[in-house]
């Protein structure tokens, strides 16, 4: 009788198998407020900054009002005298909201009541992105991903159009016409190389995945929509 020949052992996947370890839920407390934090670019003294930038983590955004300093930048009180229907407000480069400094004049210029307001639609987009990257954290904390070891946020830079202001003599030359706002997606996020707390592996199964996708691409959009934004500043 001829013996059966041996079945060849499969060798598991690795990455299926799963820890024999109790995994711990990372909390969105350790992750970044800022992957790198807010830097400002003077103008000048009586103009204030020309460029704000920060790379938004998920726990950025925090309710508050504006902290602006109203005598700043220097040349906000001969715009208002000059100028005393425009409403002159210190606005804010990179919005308080975000973390942008009220007191540092770099981080501020002169700005129109009407296009003060404009800045909060930016604003307001920025918070919504935010929400939609909480929700990518909070998924991954939920499947016990070392949340503390991504880098996912939102490069954010605000510029001010130095070439273009109100006239050639001050205080007209303090005031900026033009500033633009822009957003994009900062880092990267690989589904298929995550780790919990212990440094193990962890795999999504296909329905884990299919969530924190759905976020990504929720994310994407609404960074998408605050990409290039421009705020006017006219008489």
């Amino acid at each position: 009788m001829t013996p059966k020949p041996k079945r060849k052992r499969e060798e598991p996947d690795p990455s299926l198998i799963v820890t024999s370890k109790r995994r711990k839920l990372v909390p969105l407390s350790v992750t970044k407020v800022y992957y790198q934090s807010p830097s400002y670019t003077k103008c000048g003294d009586m103009c204030g900054g020309c460029h704000s930038t920060v790379v938004l983590g998920p726990r950025a955004y925090r309710e508050q009002n504006s902290d602006a300093d109203p005598k700043k930048p220097t040349g906000i009180l001969k715009a208002r005298e000059k100028y005393p229907q425009c409403s002159f407000k210190a606005g804010h480069l990179l919005n308080a909201t975000l973390g942008g400094s009220g007191t540092d004049s770099n981080n501020l210029l002169i700005l129109t009541a009407s296009a003060n307001v404009k800045c909060n639609t930016f604003d307001n987009k920025l918070k919504n992105a935010l929400i939609h990257l909480g929700h990518i954290y909070g998924s991954l904390s939920r499947f016990y991903v070392d949340i503390a070891k991504v880098n996912y946020g939102i490069k954010v830079d605000i510029i001010v159009d130095k070439s273009s202001n109100w006239g050639p003599t001050p205080p007209d030359s303090y005031i900026h016409k033009t500033m633009h706002m822009k957003a994009a997606v900062w880092g990267s996020l690989d589904l298929n190389n995550l780790v919990d707390s212990g440094g193990e592996k962890v795999v999504l199964n296909e329905s884990q995945k299919s969530e924190v996708q759905g976020h990504i691409g929720s994310f994407k959009s609404a960074v998408g929509e605050a990409a290039d934004f421009t705020v006017t500043n006219s008489k």
